[in-house]
């Protein structure tokens, strides 16, 4: 009965640690309809005329949240989606996907990225007309830090000192450059004293952002209303937003094209491909978000033998993959990064179909291990898409003479496993961060903490090379240094290959021709997990 209870105990405890990494990782299990990625946005949009003030959109999602605290909810890219429209970020990424100020006047740090100053800008208030200040901000790092789940993202934090009326800084235990992107994302939206003061589940949603909390019918929709003392002259155009939860990607589709919401935002291929071919409807496409791909657990057998991984490598075909399952819609991925992004080595060193390694590979796994084969079980989330990438994968591997078993779980259970490290291999998604440091927490040893302990470090992976790298960009202020340490990280991960890269997720926005501003989010981004700032640019044209 004891043991029994500490088990149950640590599942839960696992549960809610990776649950509360979701607003760190969007949708990491895959529970959404993922099914590839594209090269470049499917239109180009160019939108035609000058916006006009007023309306109110409706906007077709496909899945409610836990909450929309932005302090403590866990969130994927679509909660960011509602999420934005509320909560403004202190800072925000531009075009270049460069960070920036966004609520914030400035953010900056010394010299050695060990104090960050955060300056407000004067006189913005939340919508409960309380003051939008550096006792503001202070409250909510406190409150991210305090969280013994979440709270690890911040582990270089010390302490944050107000300094004055509009500025705080916040005192490091060690060079931290790449903190301010993290004010991009859902660490950086600030959340007013009254939200974060209310513990229940269903406290009210209160920031700075363009729109304010009307509504959440839980299951159903949410409703926001434009902030009319929005610290933005003039923005933003839309009197009011509905977000209308369709789970179903038929009838998300069906709702788009019939009127019943304006526009909608989807990862599921079917859909994309008709985003694509649909005259009367226009499209946006984001693939610089998250990337699917098999992780492997090396503290535990038949992964901690680096032939046994580099073999499912070996035998893993991306490009049938993503024609079989992804109706030939994406882009095979040989690390974290697409082939544009700044951040992407031009040789990341990772390994390309070719099934006579692969049964090398398997040759030397069974000297080395005395097993007459490579068999494991493939441990994956219902739902979404990855069902059917894993029967497609299963048929690849059999075909070298690698028997994996398929195991689905209901999400929770299966995050759990994961944090705790039990598991085998399982197919996962995750990396969608502007900025390489925020991988940090998936890649050092230091979060590699062993089975059954916690880690979210879940390969288990403890590599001198990556650490190396991880620590110098942390520590350096100077793009093109970071630039090596990070190539130094995506070539030390593919020659230790605790992942098979699988592809790279496409997001799409799809709008009936009566929505303007489409040309922002396409040049923002929208598929990853910072904050959306172009929500006040978009418009309902007459």
């Amino acid at each position: 009965m004891g043991d029994r209870s500490v088990s149950s105990r640590r599942l839960r405890v696992g549960a809610l640690a990776v649950v509360a990494l979701m607003a760190m990782m969007a949708t990491a299990c895959g529970s959404s309809s993922d099914n590839g990625s594209s090269v470049a946005p499917a239109t180009t949009v160019l939108d035609e005329g000058t916006p006009k003030a007023g309306g109110t959109l409706k906007v077709g999602i496909t899945a409610d949240q836990d909450g929309y605290n932005a302090a403590s909810a866990r969130w994927d890219p679509v909660g960011n989606l509602v999420g934005s429209t509320i909560y403004d970020s202190l800072m925000k990424f531009g075009a270049d996907r460069k960070v920036e100020p966004n609520l914030a006047q400035s953010v900056t740090s010394n010299a050695e990225g060990t104090v960050w100053t955060i300056t407000m800008r004067p006189n913005i208030t939340f919508h409960d007309g309380t003051p939008a200040d550096a006792a503001a901000v202070k409250l909510n790092i406190d409150t991210r830090k305090a969280d013994p789940l979440a709270g690890a993202a911040l582990d270089p934090v010390d302490e944050v000192v107000v300094t004055g009326p509009l500025t705080a800084e916040v005192h490091m235990n060690q060079p931290w450059f790449g903190y301010d992107a993290t004010l991009a994302a859902q660490g950086g939206y600030l959340v007013a004293p009254a939200t974060i003061n209310d513990t229940s589940a269903d406290a009210e949603p209160i920031g700075t952002g363009p729109f304010s909390f009307v509504s959440w019918s839980k299951g159903n929709s949410i409703k926001v209303k434009r902030n009319e003392s929005y610290w933005q002259s003039g923005k933003p155009y839309l009197d009011a937003v509905e977000f209308k939860i369709v789970p179903d990607q038929t009838a998300l589709m069906s709702a788009v094209r019939t009127g019943d919401v304006d526009m909608v935002m989807t990862d599921d291929s079917t859909s994309i491909k008709t985003l694509r071919s649909s005259s009367d409807l226009r499209s946006v496409e984001d693939v610089n978000a998250e990337t699917a791909y098999v992780q492997m657990n090396e503290a535990t057998a038949p992964f901690d033998n680096a032939h046994a991984r580099r073999a499912l490598a070996y035998a893993t075909d991306q490009q049938s993959l993503i024609d079989s399952v992804g109706q030939g819609i994406g882009l095979p991925a040989d690390s974290p990064y697409t082939a544009d992004s700044q951040w992407r080595v031009a040789d990341p060193k990772y390994v390309t179909y070719d099934a006579e390694k692969a049964a090398a590979e398997l040759q030397a796994y069974t000297a080395d291990t005395g097993q007459s084969k490579l068999s494991f079980t493939l441990k994956l989330s219902t739902g979404g898409a990855f069902p059917q990438v894993a029967v497609a994968l299963q048929a690849q591997w059999a075909a070298v003479g690698i028997d994996a078993q398929i195991g689905e779980e209901e999400q929770v259970s299966f995050l759990a496993d994961s944090f705790l490290g039990n598991y085998q291999a399982s197919i996962f998604r995750n990396f969608g961060y502007v900025n390489p440091d925020s991988n940090y927490l998936f890649w050092s040893s230091t979060t590699a903490k062993g089975i059954g302990t916690g880690s979210i470090n879940f390969t288990q992976t403890k590599v001198p090379a990556i650490d190396e790298g991880l620590n110098g960009a942390r520590a350096s202020n100077d793009d093109t240094a970071r630039k090596q340490y990070y190539d130094q990280v995506q070539q030390a991960l593919n020659q230790e290959l605790p992942y098979v890269w699988l592809y790279h997720v496409v997001w799409a926005l799809g709008a009936r021709p009566n929505v303007g501003g489409l040309s922002e989010p396409q040049s923002l981004g929208f598929g990853r997990t910072d904050a959306k700032p172009w929500w006040t640019d978009i418009w309902i044209k007459s």
